[in-house]
């Protein structure tokens, strides 16, 4: 063999090893696309919709398709596990962009069993009611929620409350819900009074902060930026960009984030309302948003954790 042939031989054994050695994370429909080497165990977090569920009118991304209501999966391997967070009306036709493996679950059904809330609203519980009824009719399942979430689903005629195990969700309630993910439930105090979740998501080497309510970041415990500091991933209230009397705005949040430095994690923002100008591309609202380094998430978005 030649000094030529030895080097190049050696080269296509490097491609090969490093080829093997990382993962293409394509994320399609304007998500992020990079190549990193995932953890055993590790967390695939999908953004399902990015809409507030309350919404009255429809919500477009940036290229004009419709917002889904927000919600978020996880999907652990080894063992197989996915977890909702949220399940607005329409979630189980969603669950499509999982692109989950061909025989997900099966001889285990306790692979898809655990459900969290970070709101007790009809829309949750409608969603999760059609969701039951596709599920293993012998699954018992686990709702994990804030005060108030026994007494919403009580009112859904076709789940079975024999089937449904309500947890109330303590303030800092650390859930080990797979060997490398862990969930805290965090409590969100809204204007009204009424109790919200947010969850801190600890996969096998990234932590992701989910608050898709914010009400008075004033009693929010520990405060926004000591929740967002130890976080790879912030997915956070997007309803509206300016300020109003039912929760901060995305310029509050900001401000209130100003202290960390912006490379550090990945700032989106979720649960879009129809009247958030920054939602329309053309818009300075937008521009702004995007010389911060933070944008809005997208539909069918995905990380590792």
């Amino acid at each position: 063999m030649s000094l030529r042939q030895f080097f190049v031989a050696t080269y296509l054994f490097v491609v090969a090893i490093l080829g093997t050695a990382c993962i293409t994370s394509h994320q399609e429909d304007g998500g992020e696309s990079f190549r990193f080497a995932i953890p055993d165990g590790a967390a695939r977090v999908v953004v399902l919709g990015t809409a507030a569920p309350e919404s009255k009118g429809p919500v477009a991304d940036p290229i004009g398709r419709p917002r889904h209501p927000g919600a978020l999966a996880l999907w652990v391997q080894d063992p197989d596990r996915l977890l909702l967070i949220d399940t607005p009306p329409g979630i189980g036709e969603r669950l499509a962009a999982l692109r989950l493996p061909e025989g997900f679950g099966e001889g285990s059904v306790e692979a898809f069993d655990t459900f969290l809330w970070t709101a007790a609203t009809p829309e949750n519980a409608a969603g999760l009611g059609d969701l039951v009824a596709r599920l293993h009719p012998e699954l018992r399942i686990t709702l994990i929620g804030p005060p108030g979430t026994a007494e919403v689903i009580a009112g859904v005629a076709d789940l079975p409350m024999d089937r449904v195990d309500v947890r109330i969700a303590d303030a800092r309630q650390r859930h080990q819900l797979a060997p490398q993910l862990r969930v805290t439930s965090l409590h969100v105090p809204l204007e009204d009074g009424a109790i919200a979740l947010g969850f801190g998501v600890q996969g096998a080497e990234r932590r992701l902060l989910y608050l898709p309510r914010l009400g008075r970041l004033d009693l929010l415990t520990p405060d926004l930026i000591d929740l967002a500091r130890p976080a790879a991933i912030c997915l956070l209230d997007g309803r509206r960009w300016r300020s109003a009397p039912a929760g901060p705005s995305i310029l509050e949040i900001l401000a209130a984030l100003a202290g960390l430095p912006a490379e550090d994690r990945i700032l989106r923002f979720t649960h879009v309302a129809p009247e958030n100008s920054a939602a329309r591309p053309e818009s300075r609202a937008a521009r702004q948003l995007d010389a911060s380094g933070a944008a809005l998430a997208m539909d069918r978005q995905e990380w590792w954790l």
